[in-house]
């Protein structure tokens, strides 16, 4: 089973790439993904040299484009419609390119690197154009989610994916949030005071931008009621009203959706389509392997997101679904094993957190690692180094041998 370590690249630079690299591979893993297009957030990193808490900048890339790629009137992929998106690099890449660094101390210490592109979380370029995302049904915007349904979103990650796969020595690109975000992602400082259920949730997270709704109709959804159904179950139930016995529910059948809101799943359905359409693009685009990651808590409802296991689990030279804490499922353990039968043979890593509070002892992370074991999975993601205490790597590095020596 081989063990991938996600990490972000100031903790790489702050600690030295030798030095993090000579680490992680005494710990017993194959490859290092490292953060190459990320969101923002306030992190606090335990063993680096440099800081204690960090504030990334957000939606920037942390190696250097190739930006004749993203101009307009680039050749080959054209936008349709409006401006191209253009990457912003990182104030890190102003002493240089990080990834070349990072890639060559990696290959030094017989380490693969994978690029970790979070796609669709990007507020810089949400906030700069709000117009590429998420349109909820009364018409507000959300600046954290791009729209997968617009082009000019899938333009800029297939050049993304394009211009990293071509110009570094990687063994794949890793695509986080390839999928419709949701209204619970916290973003900034969110305040609620109403009962807002779990149902409500996902119809705050449903888009109704003009091209989630022509995709609909082209489909054969009457997405206009759609919408006004979704808005007035929203103020029903935002309002203090009941919307059904299945409101709390962590999932719903079909036929509850469509019985509360008639042609609801068939909305679903299309976003899975403009999804899988897109995962498509960025695999042809890519001049290496393409790996999908699925969200802790996503696994068992992931359709709300636009998420075809299958479809994923055929395209992707390996799926990462990451079984942090039970979520719907009774225990982690569960999790992973309905990971492997949703994925069925193709290749399956399981992501697990080695981090307070998911995992506070050894021997829990090892109850997973042999869990994922277990479940026949062809390797495990660990999550972070930058976060965790170095203690916990060799909390990884132990649990790596025993299953390995099994």
């Amino acid at each position: 089973m081989r063990a991938r370590l996600w990490a972000y690249p100031w903790d790489i630079l702050d600690e030295g790439p030798a030095a993090v690299m000579e680490r992680v591979a005494d710990a017993g893993f194959d490859e290092v993904s490292v953060a190459m297009l990320y969101h923002g957030g306030m992190l606090l990193l335990p063993h680096n040299p440099r800081r204690k808490v960090y504030f990334p900048e957000g939606g920037v890339t942390y190696f250097v484009p190739d930006r004749e790629r993203y101009l307009d009137d680039a050749p080959g992929i054209e936008p349709q419609g409006g401006k191209a998106l253009r990457p912003v690099a990182s104030r890190l890449t102003q002493e240089g390119d990080p990834l070349s660094r990072i890639c060559q101390a990696a290959a030094a210490r017989g380490l693969a690197t994978v690029a970790w592109v979070v796609c669709l979380h990007n507020s810089r370029l949400g906030l700069e154009d709000p117009t590429v995302t998420l349109e909820n049904a009364f018409g507000d915007h959300y600046p954290y989610a791009l729209c997968p349904s617009k082009r000019r979103v899938g333009v800029f990650l297939e050049r993304l994916v394009a211009d990293l796969s071509s110009r570094y020595e990687l063994a794949g690109i890793e695509l986080e949030a390839l999928y419709h975000q949701s209204y619970p992602h916290q973003w900034s400082h969110p305040k609620e005071g109403a009962h807002r259920t779990t149902l409500d949730g996902h119809l705050l997270s449903l888009c109704f931008c003009t091209d989630c709704m022509a995709a609909a109709t082209a489909r054969g959804v009457n997405a206009d009621a759609v919408r006004m159904s979704v808005c007035s179950l929203l103020h029903s139930g935002l309002g203090g009203s009941a919307t059904g016995p299945c409101a709390e529910a962590a999932t719903f059948t079909t036929k509850e959706l469509d019985a509360l809101i008639p042609e609801v799943s068939a909305y679903l359905a299309t976003r899975t389509d403009v999804v899988t359409a897109l995962l498509e693009k960025l695999c042809a685009a890519s001049q290496v392997a393409i790996h999908g990651i699925i969200g802790s808590g996503l696994l068992g409802r992931e359709h709300w997101s636009g998420i075809a296991l299958h479809n994923w689990a055929a395209k992707c030279h390996s799926l990462t679904v990451n079984c942090y804490q039970p979520g719907s499922y009774a225990s982690v353990k569960e999790e992973i094993a309905q990971a492997r039968r949703q994925v069925g043979e193709s290749s399956l890593y399981v992501g697990l957190q080695a981090t307070w509070p998911h995992v506070d002892a050894a021997s829990k992370l090892s109850n997973r690692v042999r869990a994922a074991s277990a479940a026949q999975a062809n390797g495990i993601a660990i999550y972070n180094y930058g976060l965790m205490p170095l203690r916990h790597i060799d909390w990884v590095k132990s649990a790596l041998a025993e299953v390995r020596n099994d």
